[in-house]
């Protein structure tokens, strides 16, 4: 088996962004679980159970492609993850379930601020979360910056 080529950005970003992911379950735990018990108990809500594995698949198929773009920090995503905790903390006082869902944005936010707009927007789009197409001639399924297509046809 050939090893893969990895930035050596990856290095120091991954382990940080296992952290924020464990970090962000860890306190968002009591959302998380009524999701997933809604996923559970109701049927139109089933199909929720399918999207973390699929999009771990989607990932996991992309890893190549991934490896070999920069990760690097973005600072305005600190402002995206205090607003995101700040209305999920409004929808936690007010007891509106639909926006403490919003968990996921606050998971993307982390991503985008560890990692960097390019890899926020190439897993994004590899997991199918950013169906939009991008200008310049480019499909959805490349990154903004560099037209590095992520998806096979």
């Amino acid at each position: 088996m050939e090893k893969m080529a990895v930035s050596s950005t990856w290095r120091a970003a991954l382990p940080a962004l296992i952290i924020a992911i464990l970090a962000i379950i860890g306190l968002y735990w009591p959302t998380l679980a009524g999701m997933a018990t809604q996923w559970w108990h109701y049927e139109t809500y089933a199909h929720g159970m399918l999207v973390v594995p699929i999009v771990l698949y989607m990932l996991w198929t992309r890893r190549e492609k991934l490896a070999t773009l920069q990760a690097h920090g973005a600072a305005p995503g600190l402002i995206l993850l205090l607003l995101g905790s700040l209305v999920w903390l409004i929808a936690d006082a007010a007891q509106v379930a639909v926006v403490q869902h919003f968990v996921a944005g606050i998971l993307q936010a982390a991503i985008y601020t560890l990692l960097g707009w390019n890899i926020a927007w190439a897993i994004a789009v590899s997991s199918g979360l950013s169906p939009v197409r991008c200008a310049g001639g480019r499909g959805a399924d490349s990154t903004p910056a560099t037209g590095h297509r992520l998806v096979h046809r």
